[in-house]
């Protein structure tokens, strides 16, 4: 502080110098503290204009469609390379970090239209329906499929106005975001629905309505409990015999099985 108020009586000093005007200490002072009474405000203004590119680009997340689309953009790539990489490819519930990506796109998306989350939501719906249409059944397609899942996941915060809507939409992409987005944020209210999946969808969709149920089954309120456990046998039911070693039979059990290592643990709390 003290070295401030040197620095700031010598560039007084020097002024008056130049000026020819009086120097003498009570001039100096009075200089001096008009100089300290700018100082700091034209500081802020430099600072302000310097750093004006990056306040634009801020400005430009936030009010920008297509900045807004550009950061989605982004934090879905994150997210599938982590997935890409992975031996599941998707196969299992949501992980923390895609969560954490949820969160941050529906934040991103709170001062958003509506309409362009809907665009999104549709666009991801429509690549489902595309790979599934133009590629036959195999792993290949199956692990195309499961990125745009993990797209549809990173939509789940964003887009959950919209869940009534998709989940009663005729298209069928549009269905698995309403599943997808379940999967990372549980609904009692459709609990029922998810079991009717198996009834009505392909099988990719119904594995991912059996992770969504997993996902209730560990995450919802025990006072839903027995309707998620009648969903989990509605859901077993539709899928028929015979099919006891499938992946989305496989899931139904650990969801079930959740439940009762939940009920047994709040039993003997």
């Amino acid at each position: 502080m003290n070295r401030s108020r040197v620095l700031i009586s010598m560039a007084a000093t020097f002024l008056l110098l130049l000026s020819g005007c009086d120097t003498s200490a009570s001039t100096i002072e009075a200089v001096a503290k008009l100089i300290s009474a700018i100082a700091w405000p034209t500081i802020i203004i430099l600072l302000l204009l310097s750093q004006r590119q990056l306040l634009a680009r801020v400005g430009h997340f936030k009010l920008s469609p297509t900045g807004i689309e550009a950061e989605i953009r982004e934090v879905q790539k994150a997210e599938i390379r982590v997935v890409e990489s992975s031996d599941n490819l998707g196969r299992e519930p949501p992980t923390e970090r895609l969560v954490r990506a949820a969160e941050k796109i529906g934040e991103l998306s709170l001062n958003a239209d509506l309409a362009l989350i809907r665009g999104q939501v549709h666009s991801v719906s429509m690549e489902y329906e595309r790979v599934r249409a133009s590629m036959r059944p195999s792993d290949s397609r199956t692990r195309r499929m499961e990125v745009i899942v993990t797209k549809m996941r990173t939509l789940a915060f964003a887009a959950y106005p919209l869940l009534d809507q998709l989940a009663n939409s005729p298209s069928p992409g549009e269905r698995l975001a309403a599943v997808a987005i379940l999967e990372v944020k549980a609904n009692p209210a459709y609990l029922k629905w998810l079991a009717d999946r198996f009834s009505v969808e392909r099988p990719f969709v119904s594995y991912h309505a059996a992770v969504a149920l997993s996902v209730a089954a560990r995450t919802l309120d025990k006072s839903y409990r027995e309707q998620t456990r009648q969903a989990i046998h509605a859901a077993r039911e539709a899928l028929g015999q015979g099919m006891e070693t499938t992946d989305r039979a496989q899931v139904l059990e650990s969801a079930e099985k959740a439940l009762s290592e939940d009920e047994s643990f709040h039993e003997g709390a």
